[in-house]
């Protein structure tokens, strides 16, 4: 429809929702008629609850680690032969003001987890599963274009020299 090219007018209203208050949240607000048909077409696909396949790799890991990101800060799911465990820390004043762009959240919290579970003086085979496509992708490629990617990733690589890391979307 030509709403999708122009831009719907409550995608607005998501961008003004994204650094509300709680009490915002909570506001009582009118749907746009326009706006049924998108809401419809999302129901049907998640209420399909098509299941996806996760094809396994191939070899036994070390450790396989999920992470994810938010404003507030970063959490891992660590899983290894010691069992599984859960970590998350706040950013603080850590990201210098970048907190709320997950361009930037996502590596970092692959950064943190595995400094905080990898032994840069052992070797390690590791799966990493992020939501965080783009991390993926240069991981593979070896760089990015995006310098704070760049970063990362070039810390990661001196840190854990032992390290096998791969990374999936």
């Amino acid at each position: 429809s030509s709403l999708r090219h122009h831009g719907p007018p409550w995608r607005a209203i998501g961008r003004a929702m994204f650094g509300a208050s709680k009490a915002d949240w909570e506001r009582e607000i009118a749907v746009p008629d326009e706006a049924w048909p998108d809401l419809r077409a999302w129901f049907e696909v998640i209420d399909a609850n098509v299941p996806t396949p996760i094809v396994e790799p191939p070899r036994n890991f070390t450790f396989t680690i999920v992470t994810d990101a938010s404003r507030w800060g970063w959490g891992a799911i660590v899983h290894s032969d010691a069992g599984v465990a859960t970590l998350q820390r706040p950013w603080g004043t850590s990201l210098q003001g970048w907190e709320h762009l997950s361009v930037h959240t996502e590596p970092e919290a692959v950064w943190r987890v595995l400094c905080l579970t990898i032994n840069p003086q052992r070797h390690a085979d590791v799966r990493l599963l992020t939501d965080h496509q783009p991390f993926v992708a240069a991981w593979e490629r070896g760089y990015s274009p995006a310098a704070h990617l760049n970063g990362v990733i070039g810390r990661i690589k001196a840190r854990f020299p032992l390290m096998s890391l791969v990374a999936a979307h």
